[in-house]
């Protein structure tokens, strides 16, 4: 609705419910924490029954797992899941109109002593074609949430080139490596096992045959545990398209270009010099960066282009012995500014490289600026200086000019010197960004420069709550009679104290009931231990 926003208003909504949502954390295709329990999480509203199916499978069940996905991707009627079927049922969910619930599935059924693959899929129970309806109108499938899950202690990487591959096996509980992993290879029929330091190499046969069928598969055994590991998870539109091998696929040897300017930045009507090489990488077991040598009467061609997409002019260079070119590009003056391509080719080899500059007009600098802050360390409740000094290349300051101060403070963690190993300050989540915690906090100011192009800032320190480290920037502006403007930055650390505390953990995460030792440490602003300080430590549990 509209409404114009004079005098005093009264509106009433009546609002309805939320729209029904099911979905999952992570990829639909992972590998169970060994520590924690063989579940499945999804995330519901407004779904009060959810129908759960397990999956038991196999690595053989892989094909047809690249089938289903594939049916899936490109909307198929008919989609065969994967596996066998150990588990149908409907479950509760336990959670009020509205309220974002959270179902943990247990996947036991589908496991063996605890190991093992198993497919989950997950649905609001009820008419099918309800289910996504809310959200999207035009929907015509039914919502879901599904993934192959693996349940296993192996952590299994891989590396493969054009001649083997090579697998390392190793403990997710501690990362030791594991020996006596029996380790196969599909479609390629590859089979070793790994050594003492859980490696193995497997030289691969003649180039498989099957085509668009399969994916490229790593299976790991020991025991009853077994782990699987995909050369590509994702399948390609097309079955053509599908990789089926491990091995790379490489047909040639690659070409790799170093191409360099003198400026980078150029004005119309200005002469551009450039340089480059040209190298051969080969990359076979043996291989290494190699020279290049050009066929009989090769040139490199290139082609230059302004930032508009026209063609400015083109040529070919020579190579030199050492496969490498110099050549001079008159710019015109009336280029177009912005960014400039100049593309090479080696017809003979089909191989392309673009390297790119700058066209822009611009002035001289006539003068330059400089910012400097007071000698450190800095504390709350004290100040400091800032000092910007102004100054012609041809001599002499910049007198009686403005000079334009911005300074900003934003929190900030402080870990003394030697003490990496504890944790000081507030914890930085890294899946959260910095403006999560706090942004600038800016403030402006003015002033004029003396006879030799100075001024001085003073920065009072007064107070931060809550009491932590803060970074502060003092940035000053100054323009001169042609009207050229430069800004110079210092920065200072200011200490809430001049005193630190710093905590340690042996495990960041714990289990529930689980106990955990907890180190603390005092130390000063260069890290050295503080004897007979009194520590209030205090727990919380946050819930998110």
């Amino acid at each position: 609705f509209r409404q114009t926003l004079t005098g005093a208003n009264v509106f009433t909504f009546k609002v309805t419910t939320a729209a029904p949502r099911l979905f999952t954390t992570g990829q639909d295709f992972a590998v169970l924490d060994p520590a924690g329990r063989r579940a499945f999480t999804v995330y519901s509203i407004n779904y009060p029954k959810l129908k759960v199916t397990l999956y038991k499978v196999t690595p053989a069940d892989w094909v047809q797992y690249r089938r289903y996905q594939r049916g899936r991707m490109r909307l198929s009627e008919a989609q065969t899941l994967p596996g066998k079927l150990v588990f149908d049922e409907v479950v509760e969910v336990k959670a009020a109109a509205d309220e974002l619930a959270e179902t943990s599935i247990d996947l036991s059924p589908a496991l063996t002593n605890g190991y093992g693959q198993v497919f989950v899929r997950v649905e609001p129970a009820g008419n099918p074609a309800d289910n996504n309806r809310r959200a999207n109108p035009n929907a015509n499938r039914q919502i879901f949430a599904e993934a192959w899950l693996q349940a296993t202690e192996i952590g299994l990487d891989a590396f493969a080139d054009k001649h083997e591959l090579v697998a390392w096996a190793n403990s997710l509980t501690d990362g030791k490596p594991l020996p006596g992993v029996e380790l196969t290879v599909s479609p390629d029929g590859l089979a070793g096992t790994t050594g003492a330091d859980g490696l193995a190499r497997l030289p691969f046969k003649a180039a498989p045959t099957t085509q668009g069928q399969q994916g490229a598969l790593l299976v790991a055994r020991r025991g009853d545990d077994i782990a699987i590991l995909p050369q590509q998870y994702y399948p390609p539109y097309y079955p053509e398209q599908e990789t089926i091998s491990w091995r790379r696929h490489d047909s040639r040897e690659t070409l790799r270009w170093y191409v360099f300017d003198d400026r980078k930045l150029y004005r119309p009507g200005e002469e551009v010099n450039v340089k480059g090489w040209i190298r051969k990488v080969n990359l076979t077991a043996t291989g290494d960066t190699e020279m290049f040598t050009a066929a009989a009467g090769e040139l490199a061609n290139y082609v230059l282009k302004d930032a508009q997409g026209n063609e400015i002019t083109k040529g070919s260079v020579k190579l030199n012995a050492l496969a490498g070119f110099n050549f001079k590009l008159q710019l015109p003056a009336t280029m177009n500014l912005g960014g400039t391509n100049l593309s090479f080719e080696l017809a003979k080899h089909g191989d392309h490289y673009i390297h790119q500059f700058q066209v822009q007009e611009f002035r001289r600098p006539e003068f330059e600026i400089t910012a400097r802050a007071s000698e450190a360390p800095h504390f709350v409740g004290s100040f400091a200086t800032a000092t910007s000094t102004a100054s012609y290349f041809a001599g002499g300051g910049l007198p009686d000019t403005e000079v334009n101060w911005t300074v900003s403070s934003k929190p900030t963690n402080y870990t003394p010197p030697g003490r990496n190993d504890y944790t000081f300050g507030t914890f930085y989540a890294w899946w959260r960004s910095d403006s999560h915690y706090g942004g600038w906090n800016s403030q402006s100011f003015k002033g004029r420069t003396d006879a030799e192009g100075k001024h001085t800032l003073r920065i009072d320190f007064e107070g931060v709550e809550p009491a932590r480290p803060s970074s502060v920037t003092a940035e000053a502006r100054v323009q001169d009679v042609n009207r050229q403007t430069f800004a110079a930055t210092t920065t200072l650390l200011v200490h809430p104290a001049d005193v630190y505390v710093g905590l340690r953990s042996a495990r960041t995460f714990v289990q529930k009931g689980q106990a955990f030792d907890i180190s603390t440490i005092v130390t000063d602003l260069d890290g050295r231990a503080l004897a007979n300080r009194d520590v209030n430590l205090r727990l919380v549990r946050l819930e998110y």
